[in-house]
């Protein structure tokens, strides 16, 4: 053994010498944080549903329901596409891509009132414009300037490649 080894991987040597009680403790409070994560997007989705069907004038029951079979629809290509198992440090990048080009349109999109002369209040369609226009940005900037993988500013691994 050469004692190397790859940062990420640390927290497993620091489990490695424990006995197995303590694996399993580590297994579920893991598993346990990654479900509160999903069931909190689910309740989320679920509410968003919810109180849009609720708009059009149906009852009760027939939102939960129609819910229901939204969220399931949702599930189902979800659970398939992680049967492929795709690799997740890409799918990273893509959402660390859109949530920050996202961020400054969405935030300034709460603004209700104007701010004295300098920020005019923005509508709905201009945060989402901002939006799009942040990630046609960031797409135009890498054609550009010839940007095609993500490299580990750490290891120089290329951890994923464009088109």
């Amino acid at each position: 053994d050469t004692f190397q080894m790859f940062y990420y991987l640390g927290f497993f040597e620091l489990l490695r010498p424990l006995s197995n009680f303590w694996h399993v403790v580590v297994l579920i409070i893991v598993t346990a944080l990654a479900a509160s994560s999903v069931d909190t997007l689910q309740n989320g989705i679920a509410s968003v549903f919810s109180s849009d069907l609720l708009g059009f004038g149906l009852s009760d029951r027939t939102c939960t329901w129609i819910t229901r079979v939204l969220l399931l629809a949702i599930n189902v290509p979800a659970v398939i596409m992680s049967s492929k198992r795709f690799d997740v440090i890409g799918l990273f990048l893509a959402a660390d891509i859109v949530c920050a080009t996202a961020v400054l349109p969405v935030f300034l999109g709460l603004i209700l009132e104007d701010v004295h002369f300098l920020i005019p209040a923005p509508t709905e369609l201009g945060a989402f414009l901002g939006i799009i226009s942040g990630i046609c940005t960031v797409l135009v900037n890498g054609v550009i300037n010839g940007h095609d993988e993500a490299v580990n500013g750490i290891t120089g691994e290329v951890i994923a490649t464009g088109p």
